[in-house]
């Protein structure tokens, strides 16, 4: 994990399923390095995802980023629901984090 939230904790203090847990928490409640928060914070000149396809929320990354489909692909190859990938099972949970570390955003 690439975050600010993980820099803060020491690495022996938390198991890896805590871990995931916080990662989907940060990634939920949209307090994120992505654009739209940070364009909220007055931190960034856009929302905008890269992409250019709509803003870079948690919901967008996760959904329909056109730069992370391939990712996305290999996580859910079934598709998932922004429910199951946000607030799913322990299981859903660490799909979303490992996505998460897959895409290699800041978060």
């Amino acid at each position: 994990m690439t975050g600010m939230l993980f820099t803060l904790l020491p690495q022996n203090c938390i198991s890896n399923s805590y871990v995931h847990f916080l990662a989907s928490r940060q990634f939920e409640t949209f307090t994120t390095l992505l654009r739209a928060h940070m364009h909220r914070l007055g931190l960034s000149h856009t929302p905008n995802c890269p992409c250019e396809t709509g803003p870079q929320t948690p919901e967008h990354i996760l959904q329909t980023c056109p730069l992370h489909q391939e990712a996305r692909t290999d996580h859910w190859p079934q598709g998932a629901t922004l429910q199951e990938q946000l607030w799913g099972t322990k299981d859903s949970l660490i799909l979303t984090t490992s996505f998460i570390q897959a895409t290699k955003l800041e978060v």
